[in-house]
């Protein structure tokens, strides 16, 4: 049975998401703990989450979710929709007829309008999910790649040397006072690339769709009292989590060794299977103009932040040809993982990709 997600379908969610791990040398489950609708409010707050029941238990089996916020287009803000949270639990996933009928009702939520096409993310290693989608199957949307995104995890071992930001402009933590000129440089500077979020002042501090976010958790650049750049160190460990469930058998064998040497070398140990690993989002990223020297001073300080509240690592999403991607990767230690956005629509008569101007796409990450 195929149906929009209840409150009481809570429990059912979250453990479908700590069923479905991405493979590799580590397992890591992205979960959604105590309650799977704050972190869903989170990434929108109108959102349709379509779910497969089975018939007998009455047991979600399957969840996939459609979701409509303000982001910018072509540098205007308007309402624009995403795809995301496609799961299925591993003793259902056989089961064809239940995908096709899902993708039937997401078609038909489709035609309230709100949205004339959507975009969604898919690890670039998760090929079976690429090949799936993009084959073009009966009843499903097309499904063009368009862009490719790197999300960065940098470790955030040991503190690293002050770099002074450019022509006098000072580094300031954010505060209730510098609030409106945080919004100010977000509104200045997002409409500059695709799928940014549009934030106003009743959204940006709202605890039902930024918990946890506060002014001060804001690095900003001010030339007198203007922010020419901001940046936020957001942790969303009280309601989304990132858990190791489990290593491949060489990585389990040589785990003692691995730990042994990465402290010495400023890198992450592994932690037991099982364990939450605490991080957080470098999110909110705005800067005037994308002047390197900026980012290079607010990034540093967020990091050294990191550092003192002991954050494993954080994350930033940066795309490709990004002006600030490749000074990333070479100042700060990380892993890189690489993911394809891709436009999805249902209308054959379309190419999405020629509505779009030539902005780069700049999806912030702390809200997928």
């Amino acid at each position: 049975m195929i149906r929009l997600a209840r409150p009481e379908d809570d429990e059912d969610l979250r453990a479908i998401l700590r069923e479905n791990s991405m493979a590799g040398d580590i397992a890591l489950t992205f979960e959604r703990e105590p309650n799977y609708f704050i972190a869903a409010r989170v990434e929108a707050s109108e959102q349709q989450i379509v779910v497969g029941e089975d018939p007998v238990t009455k047991t979600v089996v399957g969840m996939g979710s459609r979701s409509i916020r303000t982001l910018y287009i072509n540098g205007q803000a308007r309402p624009f929709g995403y795809l995301s949270q496609f799961r299925i639990s591993p003793e259902y996933r056989a089961m064809r007829r239940g995908f096709t009928q899902a993708w039937q009702m997401m078609k038909e939520l489709h035609q309230d309008g709100r949205t004339p096409f959507y975009y969604t993310s898919i690890i670039e290693d998760n090929l079976p999910a690429r090949r799936l989608l993009t084959r073009g199957l009966p009843g499903l949307p097309t499904y063009l790649e368009y862009a490719r995104m790197h999300t960065l995890a940098l470790y955030s071992r040991r503190r690293k040397k002050h770099t002074q930001p450019p022509g006098g402009l000072r580094i300031q933590r954010g505060s209730a006072q510098t609030q409106a000129a945080i919004l100010d440089c977000l509104q200045r500077n997002l409409p500059r690339y695709q799928f940014a979020p549009h934030w106003d002042a009743a959204l940006l501090f709202s605890p039902q769709d930024t918990p946890g976010l506060s002014p001060e958790d804001f690095f900003i650049a001010l030339d007198g009292d203007i922010a020419v750049g901001c940046i936020a160190l957001w942790d969303q460990g009280a309601f989304k989590q990132t858990v190791v469930r489990g290593y491949t058998k060489r990585v389990r064998y040589f785990r003692w060794a691995i730990n042994l040497t990465a402290g010495p070398l400023g890198l992450p140990t592994l932690p037991r299977e099982h364990a939450k690993l605490k991080h957080a989002y470098a999110s909110h990223l705005a800067v005037d103009r994308d002047d390197p020297g900026v980012y290079d001073a607010l990034l540093r300080t967020l990091y050294n932040h990191a550092v003192e509240e002991g954050f494993l690592y954080f994350v930033i999403g940066l795309c490709d040809h990004h002006p600030f991607l490749e000074r990333t990767r070479d100042a700060y230690a990380h892993i890189d993982y690489p993911s394809l956005l891709y436009l999805v629509h249902w209308d054959a008569d379309q190419d999405p990709r020629a509505v779009l101007d030539d902005r780069l796409p700049a999806p912030e990450m702390a809200i997928l």
